[in-house]
């Protein structure tokens, strides 16, 4: 019997209620302010809430990690972290279990991550777990970390070894294994503002006046002291009644006992309370709105500096504890996209300065924007030091300059004649053996998949624009069809023609699409035949467009093409089904379709990229299918959008006319749309080289 078995077999009828949600909150008493520090003290409820929900707002995503150390994110929605990430349980989405983990740390030092079941590499999902209900298991002769003892609720206990459980916390001087919870390092501060609050509160439920006692030399009879008392709590007691007149009689005189809010300092106290509550948090107070004297730049330097020395080390520490223990040796990493932080934006035209700088003394543009993060994509053209004088690339391999308008959507012929952009490396004869160095070779792929980048970009860019014309045409045929559906006000809104229709209505914006489409392919093809021609140095005497193979090739892209069609109406028609069942009128459902079009529009380039790259590769590979050379080699473009499982292909060599086999799909060349996953397909930049050494 394996552990995941004795577990499920120690856990019984226990449900996941049973053992993740019961008892989740702790039972406090009033008289242990820090306890229940998040309810007991306003301040620190507003520093722990407000730094947990800005975190959770920040998008945490997995993606693969190449050898390089390189980190492409994983959009595939069928990948399980992809969907564990977005719903780690049944209660929280992603947003609230960050949140939770974040409270749980600043509170109490630790949070933990358990996943369910323990010992699944796939867990169902994963639940976070406060102090109260986890303790180390400690070895008796060593007192070293042996396990976690997970307790949910009395008399039930479960033993999770460490590299089940994922722990986040802070150092602990004290104890290695526990983290040291802030709340500690600040109780005589919170404990002192949770009592200020409390004589503040007293002070108005007891009058709003100063406390005190009244005297006389004479004896009060009963009926007097009882008629005293009446009055005194019938019309003085309480806030609302506060500072009203009193007459004393029979030689009363009142006597103060109580110190004022002025006497005993009480503002400055509280100030220096929350100024303190503040720094144990890491807040600050342009964050919370409290410092009114500070001016625009000051309050935008502070929520970097919160962002930076505060947020950003917590979110490393939780990305670090999930990625040590549930990702450790899978080639996978979850990260926070911090690119979504606006504050962390703010010196962009700080950025812009010194990028300018570095590049005017030699730093190419990639190398700058990768190293000041500006977030552009890489360019080829960008990895050369450009001078001012005709604006020329400076370097032995650098790409000639193409007479291209970036405006214009019209495909610039590139000519078989083009000459290469690097020199044909230089071939060593030893022992009557002619080969290419390796090293030779590398650079010989970089530069011949460059010059497919020049060739592709183009017609990638003109497809693109032809794919977003259509999405939009299509959208304002939707839109017209459903304004033209409106009733009279009285009555509730209904379509009066089947959802059906919308299929009919993107018919005839694909038709135009696939029109412009079907010579994009043709002239892609054509590109492929070129560049190969190039890239041998050769001419070909081959009609590729006349092969049968290719007019097959052809044919399935039209029909593949049309999928966006069908994709996008079923998103469509589902969308306004939903927004009907919910009796949504006329404008909601009309946003709805807005969405659903400009959704499917920033995709284009997606769509546009793994089309083109496509119909290259087949182009290519059918090239080289008709010549004598016997080999290919797999080359990437090298960067950090390079996906593992291809950077894992990247220098591998096979016999022309055998498959790739690139994470379990069987591929004839790179961007095979029927060699298998979407996954090893979509946005695919990488291309096959000729081996030229036999």
């Amino acid at each position: 019997m394996n552990r995941l078995e004795k577990i499920k077999q120690t856990i019984g009828k226990m449900s996941i209620d049973d053992i993740f949600i019961r008892n989740r909150g702790l039972m406090q008493t009033d008289d242990k302010v820090l306890e229940s520090a998040y309810e007991k003290s306003d301040l620190v409820y507003i520093c722990v809430s407000t730094t947990a929900r800005a975190i959770s707002q920040i998008p945490l995503q997995v993606g693969t990690v190449n050898r390089d150390g390189d980190w492409e994110e994983i959009t595939n929605e069928r990948d399980p972290y992809v969907t564990l990430l977005k719903k780690p349980n049944y209660l929280q989405d992603r947003s609230s279990f960050i949140e939770a983990i974040v409270s749980y740390l600043l509170l109490d030092g630790n949070a933990w991550v358990v996943p369910f079941p323990p010992d699944d590499p796939s867990p169902l999902s994963w639940w976070v777990v406060p102090r109260a209900f986890m303790q180390p298991m400690r070895n008796k002769d060593s007192g070293q970390l042996d396990a976690w003892g997970y307790h949910p609720s009395p008399g039930n206990t479960f033993r999770l070894e460490i590299n089940q459980v994922a722990h986040t916390f802070f150092w602990n001087p004290f104890d290695p294994l526990m983290g040291f919870a802030p709340l500690q390092a600040g109780k005589i501060a919170i404990t002192t503002d949770y009592k200020a609050a409390k004589f503040n509160q007293l002070f108005f439920d007891q009058g709003a006046t100063v406390g005190g006692v009244l005297s006389t030399e004479n004896t009060l009879t009963a009926t007097q002291y009882t008629r005293l008392k009446e009055e005194i709590d019938g019309k003085y007691s309480g806030y609302e009644k506060a500072h009203r007149m009193m007459l004393l009689d029979g030689g009363l005189k009142f006597i103060p006992t109580a110190p004022t809010h002025k006497d005993i300092l009480f503002p400055e106290v509280r100030g220096l309370d929350k100024e303190r509550i503040l720094q144990i948090f890491g807040m600050k107070k342009a964050i919370l709105s409290i410092d009114q004297d500070s001016n625009r730049s000051i309050s935008w330097q502070q929520e970097k500096s919160w962002w930076t020395a505060t947020n950003l080390p917590i979110m490393k520490m939780i990305t670090s504890a999930l990625n040590f223990t549930f990702f450790d040796g899978t080639g996978m990493e979850v990260r926070f996209d911090t690119s979504a932080i606006e504050a962390l934006q703010g010196g962009f035209a700080e950025k812009v300065t010194t990028a300018k700088e570095l590049v005017e003394i030699g730093f190419t543009p990639n190398e700058v924007n990768n190293r000041l993060e500006l977030g552009f994509d890489d360019e080829p053209w960008r990895d050369y030091v450009w001078k001012k004088i005709g604006e020329r690339p400076v370097g032995p391999d650098a790409p000639a300059i193409e007479e291209y308008d970036p405006a214009d959507d019209e495909l610039i012929p590139v000519t078989p004649e083009d000459q290469p952009l690097l020199p044909a490396p230089e071939e060593v004869e030893e022992d009557s053996v002619i080969y290419i160095p390796k090293e030779s070779f590398n650079t010989r792929g970089e530069h011949y998949w460059k010059v497919m980048v020049r060739r592709a970009r183009p017609i990638e860019k003109k497809f693109r624009s032809k794919t977003k014309r259509m999405f939009f045409e299509w959208r304002k045929l939707c839109l017209d069809w459903l304004y033209g559906q409106q009733q009279k006000e009285a009555e509730p809104f209904r379509l009066n023609k089947p959802l059906t229709d919308i299929n009919k209505m993107g018919l005839t914006p694909f038709k135009r699409l696939k029109k412009e489409a079907d010579i994009m392919y043709e002239q892609t093809l054509m590109e492929g035949l070129e560049s190969i021609m190039l890239e041998i140095g050769e001419a070909l005497d081959i009609d590729l467009l006349a092969l049968e193979d290719a007019q097959i090739f052809l044919k399935l892209k039209s029909q593949e093409l049309k999928g966006l069609v069908d994709t996008q109406a079923k998103r469509l028609r589902k969308s306004l089904s939903q927004g009907m069942e919910k009796g949504e009128d006329l404008e909601k459902l009309a946003d709805r379709i807005r969405y659903q079009f400009e959704t499917a529009a920033k995709r284009a380039l997606t769509i546009a990229r793994t089309e083109v790259y496509s119909a290259l590769n087949y182009g290519r590979w059918e090239t080289v299918k008709q010549t004598d050379y016997a080999k290919v080699q797999w080359f990437t473009s090298m960067d950090e959008k390079v996906r593992a499982t291809h950077m894992r292909m990247h220098g591998q060599i096979k016999k022309v006319g055998e498959k790739w086999i690139v994470g379990g799909s069987k591929l004839r060349f790179p961007g095979d749309p029927q060699g298998g996953d979407a996954g090893q397909v979509i946005n695919c930049r990488c291309i096959e080289v000729v081996v030229l050494d036999e």
